[in-house]
């Protein structure tokens, strides 16, 4: 199931939170748009997920804005782990974290 988006609170604990995931049926990309806002500090951005079932192989690439504030204690991750995508946030400081799909293209075998 695709979701059109997705609000996840990321704890100021340095544990990893899931902030999206999907389990694809076969080869794909999509992209997702995302907002973090921690207090005073903001920043947006896209991440690209490019996979391939098969391989079980997940390649993916994150493009930001600058700032306003730092957010450089929130970093993003992602795992491919029985079939499972997940976009995987870690912070020392608390962000609400909003991501959407914004495109999705699947590869005809």
């Amino acid at each position: 199931m695709w979701k059109a988006a997705q609000t996840t609170s990321v704890p100021a604990t340095s544990v990893a939170t899931t902030c999206y995931s999907l389990r694809p049926l076969s080869d794909g990309h999509t992209v997702l748009f995302y907002t973090a806002d921690g207090a005073s500090k903001i920043r947006g951005g896209t991440i690209h997920l490019t996979w391939n079932v098969d391989a079980g192989r997940l390649e993916w690439f994150e493009q930001t804005t600058d700032d306003v504030g730092s957010t450089a204690a929130l970093v993003f991750s992602t795992s491919y782990v029985d079939g499972l995508i997940s976009v995987i946030a870690t912070s020392s400081a608390a962000f609400s974290v909003v991501m959407s799909v914004v495109a999705m293209e699947k590869q005809d075998k």
